[in-house]
């Protein structure tokens, strides 16, 4: 159930995206921070699964784990404080990064899976230097702009990685 929860969740990111830059606001905001969370918890999970030899883990820990993204985004909408949210974003990338480095993949695609990874670290790049990027291409484009470039390079990624993998 991982991979089709990061792919709807990506999906809906494109609305939640849309919708906040239609009208900015932290309501809208949580409406494009919500589906980023369940893909960053559901690519997690996918990848603890693939290369943790316990049978099992990431469908074990996918529901509590997107119960945790959720909150995060909750609790920022009420407490303005992002702490949580941070960690549920950041730490699976740092945790896949690790998975990467150190275990086998069982099905293969681990450059579909780095090259993934890689995308989106450049997106985040991108997102924090949003107006140094604006500067230096003259403004022609923003780091905002890439970032969701990078960041759907991200989930191509992982899409050509199942198509790899579907005749296995």
């Amino acid at each position: 159930f991982c991979l089709p929860i990061f792919f709807s969740s990506t999906v809906a990111i494109s609305a939640g995206s849309t919708y906040y830059h239609w009208s900015p606001s932290n309501n809208s905001l949580v409406w494009d921070r919500l589906p980023m969370t369940l893909a960053f918890v559901s690519i997690f999970c996918f990848m603890l699964e693939e290369y943790i030899p316990t049978v099992g883990i990431g469908q074990s820990l996918l529901h509590p784990f997107l119960g945790i993204g959720v909150f995060s985004v909750l609790y920022w909408s009420w407490t303005d404080d992002l702490r949580l949210y941070a960690l549920v974003q950041f730490l699976p990338l740092v945790m896949i990064a690790a998975l990467l480095a150190c275990y086998q993949s069982r099905h293969g695609g681990t450059v579909q899976q780095t090259f993934g990874l890689v995308c989106y670290a450049i997106a985040k790049v991108c997102e924090e230097r949003d107006y140094e990027i604006y500067s230096w291409t003259n403004r022609i484009i923003s780091g905002h702009s890439l970032k969701h470039v990078f960041a759907g390079l991200a989930s191509i990624s992982i899409a050509s990685m199942m198509l790899m993998n579907e005749g296995d």
